[in-house]
């Protein structure tokens, strides 16, 4: 083996192993790497990225981006189970029928063209999936699956595996299903009522017909201030 091997992918171009960098991720080898497939990995979680990949047809990942890769190196696989609890999975779908299930899931990994076209084929890395899609500018994997093939547990799995571990937080969850108060609203309708109340207590003498008991300077008074107190109203 030279110190260089020239390594070509499945789009014709070519990438380069220098055995300096890990074939995957691009990142600096470690004083030991890991050979496998006359490559060169930075560790266990890179080469089985790559090994799926090969195994599936799926090396032209590698030649859309130069940077295309993720370093696994130093994460632990995250754990997933509480995804196959019904009431957890109630709140996350958008859709389920049973048969067919929709959902999106944030994949903050997202960073260039090779990542979008690896997750919109991943159906040929899980039968169940039927459909994916992804929205660059959200970081957002829009995805359709048959639940008689797979569960939303396997494709979170299969996705942190792949270096792209879907960021499932239940607690905001929570906050996006309380109700929004509009509390500008409620104090703009307390203010009129306000302004409204004190309006018409002051104008009482006159919808009376007492105008003439009080002096002509309070009358002017109250005028001014009724004048006053629907200013705040207008704005």
């Amino acid at each position: 083996m030279t110190a260089s091997t020239t390594l070509k992918s499945n789009a014709g171009k070519v990438r380069v192993d220098n055995h300096t960098q890990c074939y995957h991720c691009s990142e600096p080898l470690p004083t030991t790497p890991i050979p496998f497939d006359e490559k060169s990995f930075c560790c266990e979680g890179c080469r089985t990225v790559y090994e799926i990949l090969n195994t599936n047809g799926l090396c032209q990942y590698y030649a859309i981006d130069e940077t295309a890769g993720i370093s696994l190196r130093g994460k632990r696989r995250e754990e997933y189970a509480f995804l196959d609890d019904p009431e957890v999975l109630k709140r996350l779908v958008q859709f389920s029928d049973g048969k067919t299930t929709r959902i999106t899931l944030f994949l903050p990994q997202i960073h260039c063209a090779s990542c979008i076209w690896l997750l919109e084929n991943l159906y040929k890395l899980s039968d169940g999936v039927q459909s994916s899609q992804v929205n660059f500018l959200k970081r957002e994997l829009h995805l359709v699956f048959s639940e008689e093939y797979t569960s939303l547990r396997k494709i979170a799995e299969l996705l942190a595996s792949l270096g792209y571990a879907p960021a499932i937080n239940l607690g905001s969850l929570d906050e996006a299903a309380r109700p929004v108060i509009n509390r500008s609203f409620a104090y703009k309708i307390g203010v009129a009522g306000f302004a409204f109340g004190n309006i018409m207590l002051l104008s009482f003498p006159e919808y009376l017909g007492l105008d003439h008991l009080t002096e002509s300077g309070f009358s002017k008074y109250f005028g001014l201030l009724n004048i006053l107190l629907s200013l705040p109203v207008i704005f």
